[in-house]
């Protein structure tokens, strides 16, 4: 009688673990080879109905290899894309589509990625307040996506990136990162999935190398959107990577500034006619910043008038959304650069009129 109610209860554990593992590999965060783990589990249990110090190591090998697993899987899936409901979509049909293509696009990529739907519409969930484990948000209307980032511009002070810099005013400008949203037409809307799910994936990948053929790999869905701006975001990013490998390697960093000056120009070339405010004030500051870096190379610090007057006609651009936190965020940072590099350009002219005399 008593080994036949201790089959029972080991039946009823082995149902329980596989609904769990069911469940957690239908949420990603368990997988096929983790089949293994539970099996192992069910058989130190079997033995700990008979010996006690067995059942005692097998809870805590239990509850110790089910959270390292989890905490692994929960890390490999925290990549979520998260669609709201577009504002003009009555019942939601394109807001599901659009999951729908994105979630195809990341299997067929071979990506771990969670794609969940969010029932609000047309609002800048922060990524910080938002119950989702939310990367990407994409929210809108049927005219025009805006996809959300997070709740701030991300930034790095260029004395960070490299501590050589720290001693003179060039290394207290700031490097814009990132921004809080950029735009893109929805449809078409598979090659529309495409882009943002290959964008998904480049946005958190670990290594800057990986990132830059992640990114690229976005700019090749090609389809017939009204614009082209959201492009603009990827070669800003692009961009982004190459100048900060030239101001970590600042001895061979020529080519790079090359590289990087032509991604944030192609950048600019896409935003032809669109508002994109945030990232138009972001590749502006940017060039800015590295046009500066290219001539301390050089051995001349400078900030022209003209590179001054794209900056401030940055900061006034912004101020149409004066109501708009990530707007006043930015223009502070922007601004800022314009302080520090008056004074590169003032401590210039003051070095040639002392050269001169």
């Amino acid at each position: 009688m008593k080994f036949a109610n201790s089959v029972i209860v080991i039946l009823v554990m082995v149902v329980i673990l596989t609904i769990f593992g069911s469940v957690l590999y239908g949420a990603h965060f368990l997988a096929t080879q983790d089949l293994p783990l539970i099996l192992i589990l069910v058989c130190l249990l079997f033995c700990g109905f008979w010996l006690r110090e067995v059942l005692v190591l097998a809870a805590l090998a239990s509850f110790g290899l089910i959270s390292f697993r989890l905490v692994d899987r929960y890390l490999e899936a925290s990549s979520v894309v998260v669609v709201s409901d577009i504002l003009d979509d009555q019942h939601g049909v394109f807001s599901i589509l659009l999951k729908n293509e994105i979630e195809k696009e990341f299997q067929k990529i071979g990506a771990k990625a969670i794609v969940a739907r969010s029932k609000e519409r047309f609002q800048p969930i922060s990524l910080k307040n938002s119950e989702h484990y939310s990367r990407l948000i994409v929210s809108g209307a049927k005219s025009n996506l805006f996809i959300l980032l997070g709740d701030t511009p991300k930034t790095a002070i260029v004395g960070d990136i490299n501590p050589i810099f720290t001693e003179n005013y060039f290394g207290r400008l700031i490097l814009i990162r990132d921004i809080p949203s950029f735009a893109m037409p929805l449809r078409p809307l598979t090659p529309t999935a495409q882009f943002l799910a290959r964008l998904t994936v480049a946005l958190f990948l670990p290594v800057a190398e990986d990132q830059e053929l992640a990114l690229r790999d976005a700019t090749r869905v090609i389809a017939r959107w009204n614009s082209f701006s959201h492009y603009g975001y990827v070669l800003f990013l692009r961009g982004n990577l190459l100048f900060e490998r030239a101001l970590k390697e600042p001895l061979s960093a020529k080519g790079l500034i090359t590289c990087a000056r032509v991604s944030y120009l192609n950048a600019l070339s896409k935003l032809h006619g669109s508002k994109q405010l945030f990232l138009r004030s972001a590749i502006v500051s940017n060039l800015t910043l590295l046009n500066i870096f290219a001539g301390l190379l050089e051995g001349e610090e400078k900030f022209d008038l003209k590179s001054q007057q794209r900056l401030t006609k940055a900061v006034s651009l912004l101020a149409t959304k004066s109501d708009d936190v990530n707007s006043l965020h930015l223009r502070s940072i922007i601004k800022e650069n314009i302080l520090f590099a008056k004074r590169i350009g003032a401590r210039s002219r003051l070095i040639k009129n002392s050269n001169s005399l």
